[in-house]
């Protein structure tokens, strides 16, 4: 059994639907722009042989998004930054592929539960020619608790003395 700490960058791209998002209406043009946000926490990793391990962790994550809003009509533009948190168990599956005395290619494949704790709600205020306009964010969670697919393709480079590093995706 081992112990790690793990660190995952989350990038934003359209590849994946997770890019910007835009909607114009007749009273508002709306922009949700997602930003580098973040997953950290630890798991532990049970093998089974050299070649097949599982692994089980928790997480906490970190999105991050910009919201701009201009209504034509009054020509305002309106501006919100706001963060979304959750918690993530993933469980999955590895299978190892040894390419040298100390590299190991992974592939792994798992579900996770990922929990959300709260709405979320935000706000902020324009004072434009002496009006003042007050946008409002809220985003209303529909379950605690999703369910997703996990996957991951990486290298592993294993020591005796310092334990293991792996770099993926």
């Amino acid at each position: 059994i081992t112990f790690g700490i793990q660190f995952k960058p989350i990038v934003p791209s359209s590849l994946f639907n997770s890019g910007t998002e835009e909607v114009n209406g007749e009273q508002f043009n709306l922009t949700k722009t997602p930003r580098l946000g973040y997953n950290f926490g630890m798991v532990i990793r049970k093998g089974f042989t050299d070649l097949i391990s599982a692994e089980v962790g928790i997480n906490y994550t970190r999105r991050r998004f910009d919201l701009a809003l201009f209504d034509p009509n009054e020509e305002v533009n309106a501006e919100l930054s706001y963060i979304y948190t959750g918690y993530e168990i993933p469980i999955q599956g590895v299978l190892y592929v040894q390419l040298g005395d100390m590299i190991w290619m992974n592939g792994a494949g798992g579900v996770s539960f990922d929990m959300y704790p709260s709405d979320l709600f935000s706000s902020t205020s324009v004072n434009q020619n002496g009006s003042i306009y007050d946008v409002e964010q809220r985003t209303f969670r529909s379950n605690w608790l999703q369910v997703a697919l996990v996957a991951n393709y990486g290298f592993e480079w294993r020591t005796k003395k310092d334990g293991f590093f792996y770099l993926g995706a």
